[in-house]
């Protein structure tokens, strides 16, 4: 089928094109905008823009000895301590605890529904974890990353205590600062509002396309029916 083929089908069944451009005209707006209505007195009607802007937050959290081990060259009299080593691979493990079930139900039970997507990831050759959220909300997230750190934290204190480790033999969690100053990373607006109307749009030229084949379907079918085959000539009795 040619472009002037495809043409002629979609103006044929343009009717069906034109509910679909208005349904994607309609998706779209809806998508890009919310509408707040009151009917209570006084009434009143606000239409306000959606945030499609995603935002990204990040706090650094560092494994550490009591006292500050890390920043002493020299171990304790006595006491062999934890190696560098041995924490920097703790790092990887304890990114994993940071995004698992357990932490993020209790995240949930302080906060509600997390707005946003949360990951941690440890810093190369170094004792540090890096925790980072994103979101469409630059407060949801900054109030996200803060949380789980803080969460964390209280779990493997918790850890601790309720597996009787000694307070000199515990890996300590100090957290480096507050949360970083939310930063605009993308925004999905254009990318929304183009698939919100190419959707219902694609999806009524496909419908034009079914229904002009079914249209030449019925007519093939009722040209056959209307091919009569020639009677066969029948013997005379002699």
């Amino acid at each position: 089928m040619d472009i002037l083929q495809l043409v002629e089908v979609l103006w044929k069944r343009k009717w069906i094109i034109a509910v679909g451009a208005v349904l994607g005209l309609l998706l779209t707006f809806r998508a890009l905008y919310t509408m707040d209505i009151s009917l209570s007195y006084p009434r009143s009607f606000e239409l306000k823009p959606r945030s499609f802007t995603i935002y990204q937050t990040s706090v650094n959290l560092m494994l550490d000895e009591p006292s500050f081990g890390m920043g002493s060259l020299q171990k304790e009299e006595g006491k062999e301590g934890t190696s560098f080593g041995r924490l920097a691979s703790l790092a990887t493990t304890y990114s994993y605890l940071i995004t698992s079930d357990a932490v993020a139900t209790r995240v949930q039970k302080k906060i509600g529904s997390a707005d946003g997507s949360l990951e941690a990831e440890p810093v190369e050759d170094s004792t540090v974890i890096k925790v980072t959220a994103e979101g469409a909300n630059s407060e949801a997230v900054q109030k996200l990353t803060r949380t789980t750190a803080d969460v964390f934290i209280a779990y493997i204190r918790a850890q601790q205590k309720a597996n009787n480790i000694p307070p000199g033999d515990r890996v300590l969690v100090r957290k480096l600062g507050p949360p970083a100053e939310p930063i605009q990373i993308r925004s999905r607006k254009i990318e929304i509002a183009f698939l919100m109307f190419m959707f219902p749009l694609a999806a009524s030229s496909a419908l034009a396309f079914v229904l002009e084949n079914l249209d030449k379907s019925k007519a093939y079918r009722r040209k056959s029916r209307l091919i009569i085959e020639p009677p066969k000539s029948s013997q005379k009795n002699a």
